[in-house]
């Protein structure tokens, strides 16, 4: 992000091109590897507020502004789509590994005996899998064998959220408030009457 401050500055470009560039020269940094990561909520919420802290620094918003992430997104044209990605990429590779008779794939569906001892970290790989998907891993194994439907399945998972806060934020914009103004009338004075086009009050 550092390198690229030159065309965050740049007042000729959009910031939906510049979301584009983020996504095309950033992301690809970020993710690498991330096949191989064990997320829990915390790491979750860290890869969303990266993925806001790239579009705030592009569009040069202070976060004295009190801009909200839903503003900042529609700036930019986009939706939370980073952490989908990770999921994908996850995912993917899971349905590579389990369709191949390999090293890895004893190493991911394979069990160790004994019990897990105390200091050690209590998520595995595999439980995003399983989390993610809503399925056994029996069942997700047995969904990997088909190549097309389990690409279907995967997009499915890892972009539902995003099209559901896509569908609330246009519900929401198309939304209309409506206020009412009560005129109370006093004892000593006369009901005043609201002129509803130039919206002012005589007697």
């Amino acid at each position: 992000m550092g390198e690229l401050v030159p065309i965050w500055k740049s007042r000729t470009i959009s910031n939906r091109l510049k979301a584009r560039l983020i996504k095309a020269l950033v992301w690809p940094i970020v993710t690498y590897g991330s096949e191989a990561w064990t997320l829990n909520k915390e790491l979750e919420g860290n890869i969303g507020a990266f993925e806001m802290h790239c579009y705030r620094r592009s569009m040069r918003i202070s976060c004295t502004e009190h801009v909200t992430n839903g503003e900042v997104l529609q700036r930019v044209g986009q939706d939370r789509a980073l952490m989908g990605q990770v999921k994908s990429r996850k995912l993917k590779y899971f349905g590579h590994v389990s369709r191949h008779n390999s090293l890895e794939k004893d190493i991911v569906l394979g069990t160790m005996p004994g019990t897990r001892r105390q200091e050690g970290q209590k998520r595995q790989w595999i439980d995003n899998v399983t989390q993610w998907t809503g399925k056994s891993l029996v069942d997700i194994v047995r969904l990997a064998e088909n190549r097309d439907m389990y690409r279907r399945f995967v997009y499915g998972v890892a972009y539902t959220l995003v099209y559901r806060a896509r569908h609330i934020l246009a519900s929401l914009s198309s939304f209309a408030f409506t206020y009412t103004v009560v005129v109370f009338e006093r004892p000593s004075h006369k009901c005043s009457k609201i002129d509803a086009k130039k919206n002012k009050f005589w007697h």
